[in-house]
């Protein structure tokens, strides 16, 4: 009971921690029209404002009509813009609640998965955006985590390659659940299944917590073990030791002190009867 009362003070407190007004990443561009490109990078600043999703101040979710927004592009050997204009760039959006196995019973997340797509509705990066929101019982959202990935339909998201940025230690629980929000789709964009999170990315639920606390009750209970074992062989040790030297000495004192006092038998042999040195005097 102790500990769900400190978890639950701790997320009383999370929930009163601002969050991170915004964050910026960085993804590679790579362009479909330009022939022997310039590597370079789009810089996205991510916000949330009055419980809205916004990327370089373009409404991101709940996403607008036009679902389009607008990048700067960096060289990257130089970080210095590319172009007077920033790229104007749409997007394909794929929105779904987490499960309970995922976040926990108590907490309503909702993931937005985004690709960045130019104006004719092909790619512009391998990277997908997934982003964590926390939703609110007045269904406004903050931000609570950013990741990026390699785009839906590639490889499955490496550990080492994938990028997290976490927004807020901890996330404050929640009466009453969030409505399903649906799919939405870019233009031009064919719907494909997603993917499910892995299990390296699922975030900590309580049985994974346990785990701090239950190795070092264990390794205390095998050094208490380990401790009584050691002090039960040292003291049988010593014990025997005394029973070897100081109780043979004693064995030893006492038979000399049996000699030297003798038995009531051996001293009953020494004594003279009377009758005798009668008769010796009346011969």
């Amino acid at each position: 009971m102790r500990l769900i009362s400190w978890a639950a003070l701790g997320f009383g407190i999370a929930a009163a921690i601002p969050l991170e007004k915004s964050h910026e990443i960085h993804l590679p561009y790579f362009p479909q029209v330009e022939e022997n490109a310039v590597d370079s990078y789009l810089s996205l600043t991510w916000q949330m404002a009055n419980g809205s999703l916004y990327a370089n101040g373009d409404p991101v979710f709940p996403p607008s009509a036009s679902m389009q927004l607008h990048a700067p592009r960096y060289e990257s050997a130089r970080d210095t813009p590319m172009g007077e204009k920033d790229v104007q760039l749409s997007y394909y959006l794929q929105v779904r609640p987490l499960s309970t196995d995922e976040v926990g019973a108590t907490t309503n997340i909702v993931r937005v998965s985004m690709e960045l797509l130019d104006l004719n509705g092909k790619t512009v990066t391998d990277n997908t955006v997934n982003i964590d929101m926390l939703v609110h019982p007045d269904h406004s959202h903050h931000l609570t985590r950013i990741r990026v990935d390699p785009a839906t339909g590639l490889a499955d998201p490496d550990p080492d390659t994938s990028r997290v940025y976490k927004h807020s230690p901890f996330w404050a629980p929640f009466s009453r659940p969030p409505p399903p929000p649906h799919d939405r789709h870019g233009p031009h964009r064919p719907h494909h299944p997603h993917h499910g999170p892995h299990d390296h990315h699922r975030p900590h639920t309580f049985v994974g917590l346990m785990g701090p606390v239950v190795l070092p009750a264990m390794m205390g209970a095998v050094a208490g073990l380990a401790a009584c074992v050691f002090g039960y062989t040292m003291g049988h040790c010593i014990l025997s030791l005394w029973r070897q030297f100081g109780g043979s000495k004693t064995s030893e004192s006492s038979k000399m002190n049996d000699v030297e006092n003798g038995t009531a038998v051996d001293k009953s042999n020494l004594l003279v009867p009377e009758t005798a040195d009668t008769e010796f005097e009346d011969a």
